[in-house]
């Protein structure tokens, strides 16, 4: 109906992004969605609110950085980049296992046992390798 067209072209204002993001399931920092703002959507129009199209692209941003912002993407590749051992024929392997998880998480601060980081893996393990790739 009209109702909801008109609901559609809207604009979100920015100091609600937090709370409606919250309410979907989606707990962010501030560092984040201004981290995004400022770097995927630099070009709006509105800096004071976002289009539907820009909330959009938004999750879209966030999602990719799964909640990180640029630096602590950089950190954790680095980490994971360190992790990584080296296969029989002396080739770095482009995956992590549990331990080598263990030890990323616990550089940041995250304690696990052997078998909580494998139920980690496991949980989003999807080609069965038990072992991530990032």
């Amino acid at each position: 109906g009209r109702g909801m067209k008109a609901g559609l072209t809207q604009a979100l204002g920015i100091d609600k992004l937090g709370a409606v993001l919250q309410r979907l399931g989606y707990h962010t920092t501030a560092e984040v969605r201004s981290e995004i703002l400022s770097h995927e959507l630099k070009d709006r129009e509105d800096l004071a609110s976002l289009t539907m199209d820009e909330l959009d692209s938004l999750m879209l941003a966030y999602r990719r950085r799964e909640g990180f912002t640029h630096d602590e993407m950089e950190n954790l590749k680095e980490m994971f980049t360190q992790e990584q051992r080296e296969t029989e024929a002396g080739k770095k392997s482009e995956r992590i296992d549990a331990l080598e998880l263990g030890r990323v998480l616990r550089w940041f601060g995250i304690a696990r046992t052997a078998q909580q980081t494998q139920c980690l893996i496991e949980e989003v393990d999807f080609s069965g390798t038990h072992q991530l790739a990032f």
